[in-house]
């Protein structure tokens, strides 16, 4: 077993040996699974391919769009992606790996088909269903993206000069492309907002709002850059935590280890990086049993100052991570959870490939398989040229009636069946962790106090 093998397996050990993380992750994991659904993976498979046929051509719609209720988000797309081999894929079929790990889950023989088709493929070639997955190996396909929607607040500029602009960030709004977002991010949107291109140097939480410093010039990045790498930028947060904080000011220490680094969950432990936090109460509320507390880090660890309050007992109320019932749930529940809804009625429709298509099974000859194949290496190739610009147009609307299919009551994307979630309201994309102050060697850059920062007299 290699480093990183050994490490995965170590990380994996940790979260399993905990009841508590174990629910946590499983809580942060789930996704509707269309494999429970009483409907073929052929039938699935069908289906999304005739919509995505249809549909490739169209140039994305890159644009932010109002979503209502004070949210915003892309529309969604068709994507062409690929993922290295992960350590946990290696020694599996390529059929497996699919089957387990890729989202929206999907029953095994829609799968079967896509690597069939050419949809999926490892090293860009047609494979197998029983290939098995070597280290360095790279899996692609096609998928129907539906981005989560964000924040509607905007972003406000606090102040611009040439090598530098200051906004005042939104909770709920990444700050770059990273994992499901693409477009509904921060540089996105200061771009669609009309602003220079900006280089990162750092960044916030998705749900922390506050100041951020994004360079303009190399140069700017190269000084800003390493400023914070020397500890030369005094960053100060503001936070609304849980009980009456001490009175005297805390600096806590506790070594910080990512655990799982998609969602970026990370604990106290003594394999964890070294980490220092300082602490200052405000003022305490004695109406909702909260403080406010001034907070100072002096690395820039995950979720460092989340899981330092946690650690100390006074986590941030409506942090989805350090706040979550997992962590005092003694007794979860064993019963097992009652079956999703399901509706296989005569709205199910399998005719929605083009008239001149016509998808062969599974065990049909090469030849058989060639114009399904053609047609699906063409549809790649114009979903990454509709990412080329950010011009937007609006996918066709002549595509036959969707799959309907209802999953635990909720309605599915005509396009690729995914079940489609319920919109969070605004305080669902917020914690109470606000950067207040960046002290650079350049200048003080400041950010107004959100409204749960001031308590009530």
């Amino acid at each position: 077993m290699n480093g990183q093998h050994a490490r995965i397996a170590r990380l994996q050990s940790i979260i399993s040996s905990d009841p508590r993380l174990v629910r946590l992750v499983r809580s942060k994991t789930r996704d509707q699974d269309l494999r429970e659904v009483g409907v073929s993976g052929r039938r699935v498979f069908e289906h999304v391919l005739g919509r995505m046929l249809r549909e490739a051509g169209a140039v994305a719609d890159c644009r932010l769009h109002a979503t209502g209720a004070g949210l915003m988000s892309v529309r969604p797309y068709w994507h062409y992606f690929w993922a290295n081999a992960q350590a946990g894929w290696v020694g599996k079929t390529v059929l497996e790996v699919a089957t387990e790990r890729f989202k929206p889950p999907r029953p095994r023989e829609f799968y079967a088909y896509a690597l069939a088709s050419g949809l999926l493929t490892v090293n860009g070639q047609i494979a197998r269903a029983d290939t098995v997955i070597a280290a360095g190996d790279q899996m692609a396909t096609v998928a129907h993206r539906h981005e989560p929607v964000v924040s509607g607040a905007g972003v406000s500029v606090l102040a611009q000069d040439e090598s530098v602009v200051v906004v005042n960030k939104p909770a709920g709004l990444p700050v770059h492309p990273v994992g499901r977002y693409r477009y509904n991010c921060m540089t996105h949107a200061l771009k669609e907002a009309g602003l220079p291109a900006v280089r990162p140097v750092n960044r916030l939480d998705r749900l922390t709002s506050g100041v951020m410093v994004f360079p303009l010039t190399e140069e700017a990045a190269r000084r800003l850059g390493m400023a914070l790498r020397d500890g030369r930028v005094r960053k100060e947060y503001i936070a609304r935590v849980r009980g009456q904080f001490s009175e005297r000011p805390v600096l806590c220490t506790a070594p910080l280890l990512l655990v799982h680094r998609q969602l970026g969950l990370t604990i106290v432990h003594d394999e964890g990086k070294l980490c220092a936090t300082a602490f200052v109460r405000i003022a305490y509320d004695a109406r909702t049993d909260t403080t406010l507390v001034l907070c100072r880090p002096f690395t820039g660890r995950t979720h460092q100052i989340r899981v330092h309050l946690f650690h100390l007992g006074h986590p941030i109320p409506n942090d989805p991570y350090y706040a979550h019932p997992a962590w005092t749930e003694h007794n979860p529940p064993t019963s097992t959870p009652t079956p999703p809804a399901i509706d296989t009625s005569d709205n199910v429709h399998t005719d929605s490939l083009p008239p001149n298509l016509a998808l062969p099974t599974l065990d049909a000859p090469d030849d058989a398989w060639a114009p399904i194949r053609a047609a699906v290496a063409r549809a790649k190739l114009d979903i990454t040229a509709a990412h080329a610009d950010d011009a937007a147009a609006a996918p066709p609307t002549h595509s036959p009636p969707p799959l309907t299919i209802t999953i635990a009551g909720q309605p599915t994307c005509p396009s690729c069946l995914r079940p489609l979630p319920h919109a969070p309201t605004p305080d669902q994309l917020r914690i109470y962790l606000h950067a207040l102050r960046y002290t650079t060697p350049d200048g003080v850059y400041e950010a107004p106090l959100p409204d749960w920062a001031v308590l009530e007299k």
